[in-house]
């Protein structure tokens, strides 16, 4: 719909945003790309703390990124930049360790 503004806003927003733990314990980030970004922000905060403010912890120029000191218990977000003017960023989204299959209480 023409002028729709939510629409608009949305599409602005990376979608489709991953976080996951890799074997060294970093943490690989992934989103869909947005039409007219020339890059993203990365943002991170202490999940144990979650009035903890988000801290930008780098950008990139494709939808990727890996966190080097990351691993499990972080949380992220990330923003595009559209014409030099940071957007909307995307829900917070968790690094998650997968629970051990052979764990048993």
């Amino acid at each position: 719909m023409a002028g729709d503004s939510t629409h608009l806003a949305k599409s602005e927003i990376p979608q489709n945003f991953t976080a996951s733990v890799t074997g060294d314990h970093s943490s690989t980030l992934k989103w869909d790309l947005v039409a007219g970004a020339t890059s993203y922000k990365i943002y991170r905060r202490d999940d144990i703390q979650p009035l903890s403010s988000s801290v930008l912890i780098g950008t990139s120029r494709t939808n990727t990124f890996t966190d080097k000191a990351g691993g499990d218990g972080f949380i992220y977000k990330v923003a595009a930049v559209i014409g030099g003017v940071e957007k909307q960023a995307t829900g917070e989204y968790g690094s998650i360790v997968d629970p051990d299959p052979n764990y048993r209480e």
